[in-house]
C-alpha cells in the first residue's frame, strides 16, 4: 500500500531516467517533495495569515458569507476558497453573543473514483478549506490550526455585525539569529506593521515620494497640524543637534555643552551648563545675562512690585558700565559699531576699546587686532574688523585708561 501521508521533512527528490519503473509510491514522493519545499517557504518566509480575499460579510440574519480568497497557515499550506461560501449560525448556539470566531483550516479529502480499469481507488485530493464558527464559551476542536478571518456579533434576533479589525494577514518573515524574527505585514486598516526592530541603511521619505533630502524626512501638512508624534523622548549623541526651522531658524545645542535659541543669523538665548541664561549673548556671565534693554509693565523682586517708570529708573541706576554691539556676526573687512557706557567715577579721555580673540581670561597684553579710545562717559566707537587674523569668534573689551582693567564684560562676535 502507498504511503500518501506528508513527512516532517523531505530530503529525497525522485530522480528519473529512461526506462525506469515507476510505481504510485515514487508520483506520491515526487508530489510530497513539491509540497515540503512550499510549506517550509511559505511557513519561513511569509507566516500565517490571509493572503488575498476571504471578507466576510452578513446579508441575512444568522448568516455570513465569506468571499474567495486564499491565505497560509502555520504549516505554511494554502488555503484556497475558490467561491463564496455561506456559514450558517443557528440562532441556538449564537444569537445574543458577541466575539464569534469565523475560523478556516486545512481540509482534504479523496475524490473521483477510478472509472477506467486497473485497481479501484479515487483519482484526486480535494483541498477545500473548513469554516468554523466558534462561539467565545466554546473551545476550537479542529485538527489543523486555523486562521481567523473575522469575529461577529448576533443579537437576540440574530442580526450579524462583522468585526474585520481582527484578520491577521500574512506578510514577510524575516529570519535571523533571534528565536522570533521581524515580520512585516499588513493590517486591517490597510497600514503595514513591523514586529521587530527596523534599521536603515540609507534615507527614509514620509509623505513624499522624492528622494528623501535627510536620513528620515517628514513631508507634512504645514498649519497646526501635528505630522510626527512621539511618546517618549528624542535625542541626539552631537554638541550641534536639534530642531531646524525652515533654514534660518534653530533650536539646541551649540559648542561645548550649551543649548540655544538661534534666529536672525545669532544665537538670541543661550544656557550653559552652570544654569548662567543669556539674553542677546552667547557667554552669559551670570544667572541672567541680558545684552540689551529689558522692558516689563512690572517687576518683582522679592515681596515688591516695581512699576515700569520706576524700573527704567532702577536699571539706569543700575547700570554701570556697559559695552554693546549692533550685530554678533560681522564679515570680515566690514565695521563693528561698539556702544559704550561707564559710571562717573571712572570717565577718561584714555579708556580705550580693543578687539581680542575670543577667550575666557582677561587680556593683559597688547594683544588686540585694532583698538580705539573712548571718552566721555558714553558713546560709540568703529572698529575694523579687516585687521583681524581670519574669520572666528572675537571679543570687544572696554578697559580703563590706557590700562587692562576692566569697565564692562566683553562682548563676542563672529567674523565670517
Amino acid at each position: 500500500m502507498p504511503d500518501n501521508a506528508l513527512p516532517s521533512a523531505v530530503e529525497k527528490r525522485v530522480r528519473y531516467f529512461d526506462g525506469q519503473f515507476l510505481q504510485d509510491q515514487d508520483f506520491i514522493d515526487e508530489q510530497n517533495y513539491q509540497l515540503d519545499r512550499e510549506h517550509r517557504h511559505n511557513r519561513l518566509l511569509h507566516g500565517p495569515g490571509i493572503a488575498e480575499g476571504l471578507t466576510v460579510t452578513s446579508a441575512a440574519p444568522n448568516q455570513v458569507t465569506v468571499a474567495p480568497g486564499t491565505a497560509i497557515d502555520s504549516e505554511g499550506r494554502q488555503l484556497v476558497l475558490a467561491q463564496a461560501t455561506t456559514v450558517d449560525l443557528p440562532g441556538a448556539d449564537f444569537n445574543d453573543k458577541q466575539g464569534v470566531e469565523l475560523l478556516l483550516s486545512y481540509r482534504e479529502n479523496a475524490e473521483d473514483p477510478q472509472t477506467a480499469g486497473g485497481s479501484q481507488d479515487f483519482t484526486r485530493w480535494l483541498e477545500r478549506p473548513k469554516l468554523t464558527a466558534r462561539a467565545p464559551d466554546k473551545t476550537y476542536s479542529g485538527t489543523e490550526p486555523p486562521v481567523l478571518l473575522a469575529k461577529v456579533g448576533l443579537d437576540a434576533a440574530g442580526r450579524v455585525e462583522v468585526d474585520s479589525t481582527v484578520r491577521s494577514y500574512s506578510g514577510l518573515r524575516l529570519p535571523g539569529s533571534g528565536a522570533d524574527p521581524a515580520t512585516l505585514r499588513a493590517t486591517s486598516g490597510d497600514r503595514v506593521h513591523l514586529a521587530g526592530s527596523l534599521t536603515v541603511d540609507g534615507s527614509i521619505g514620509v509623505g513624499t515620494t522624492n528622494h528623501p533630502t535627510a536620513k528620515l524626512e517628514v513631508v507634512g501638512r504645514g498649519g497646526k497640524s501635528v505630522d510626527l508624534v512621539v511618546n517618549g523622548q528624542l535625542k541626539s549623541d552631537n554638541e550641534d543637534g536639534g530642531l531646524w526651522v525652515a533654514s534660518d531658524r534653530f533650536v539646541g545645542g551649540f559648542e561645548t555643552n550649551k543649548l540655544g535659541f538661534y534666529n536672525g543669523d545669532a544665537w538670541r538665548l543661550a544656557v550653559l551648563p552652570d544654569g548662567n541664561v543669556g539674553v542677546g549673548t552667547a557667554d552669559p556671565t551670570a544667572k541672567l545675562h541680558v545684552n540689551g534693554s529689558v522692558y516689563a509693565h512690572n517687576f518683582r523682586i522679592g515681596n515688591v512690585t516695581i512699576g515700569e517708570m520706576e524700573l527704567r529708573i532702577l536699571q539706569r541706576l543700575a547700570a554701570g558700565p556697559l559695552l554693546t554691539i549692533d550685530t554678533p556676526i560681522v564679515v570680515k573687512g566690514a565695521p563693528l559699531t561698539v556702544h559704550y557706557s561707564t559710571a562717573p567715577g571712572t570717565v577718561s579721555s584714555t579708556n580705550w576699546i580693543g578687539i581680542y580673540p575670543a577667550a575666557e581670561t582677561v587680556p593683559k597684553t597688547r594683544g588686540y587686532t585694532t583698538y580705539k579710545y573712548a571718552p566721555g562717559a558714553d558713546g560709540s566707537v568703529t572698529l575694523d574688523t579687516g585687521t583681524v587674523p581670519g574669520p572666528g569668534r572675537y571679543a570687544a573689551w572696554y578697559f580703563y585708561d590706557n590700562g587692562y582693567t576692566t569697565l564692562a564684560d566683553p562682548v563676542i562676535f563672529t567674523v565670517t
